[in-house]
């Protein structure tokens, strides 16, 4: 099993830091850091697929990996790619631009080393995957039926909840303020800056499956 983990972990990894670093190129032009999340979220449904693909476990168990990752991952990249899209850089990031200029830092090396983090948290996010896409086990548990379940629900919930905080943002009234719904999807499915965008540059955590060795792990 060491050798599987290691054929499926050391390539997947190679890939999503070199995305994350054709992304921070990317960004030196556009100057806009917010591009971090949508390939954090790429990222991470990358490696789901890559798993999946490659991993030695239960077909079908495969394939539900691939299913669960790759369509959350496509529905958090492109809804972060698409709030990205001619927008100005949002303050967190403009934000770590002057705090690291003040301190004498070498901005777009921190920038850098910030977005090799991400891809390096996409592989520590991933390894659900990864031991689901290992487990020979030729049946779904439970918790697994169970946990794609809350999969489906928390996709839709996420959903709304991006639709609600959208509207917050497009009406002219709610400038400047903070998106803290009394009641509704967003209130719990996110937590909200203080511009209204979300939070943490990690989208919520994607479901989990149960494997032979494990049967929990590891954003927003």
């Amino acid at each position: 099993m060491g050798a599987d983990v290691l054929r499926l972990v050391v390539p997947g990894m190679l890939a999503v830091l070199a995305l994350m670093g054709a992304l921070w190129l990317l960004h030196l032009r556009l100057r806009n850091a917010g591009i971090v999340d949508v390939g954090w979220a790429a990222g991470l449904g990358f490696l789901a697929l890559f798993y999946a693909a490659l991993g030695p476990g239960w077909e079908t168990r495969r394939l539900l990996v691939a299913l669960l990752g790759g369509l959350w991952s496509l529905r958090l990249a492109l809804h972060l790619a698409l709030r990205l899209r001619g927008r100005p850089e949002e303050g967190r990031y403009e934000a770590l631009r002057e705090e690291w200029s003040r301190a004498g830092r070498n901005v777009p090396l921190s920038f850098l080393l910030f977005f090799l983090a991400q891809g390096v948290l996409d592989v520590v996010l991933s390894v659900p995957f990864l031991l689901a896409a290992l487990d020979p086990a030729p049946r779904l548990s439970a918790p697994e039926i169970a946990g794609a379940f809350v999969w489906g629900i928390s996709l839709a919930g996420e959903g709304v909840a991006d639709a609600q905080l959208a509207r917050f943002k497009a009406d002219p009234r709610n400038r400047g303020q903070v998106c803290r719904p009394a009641s509704g999807t967003s209130r719990v499915t996110r937590t909200t800056s203080s511009n209204g965008s979300s939070g943490s540059p990690s989208p919520s955590s994607p479901p989990r499956l149960r494997s032979a060795s494990s049967r929990s792990s590891a954003r927003r």
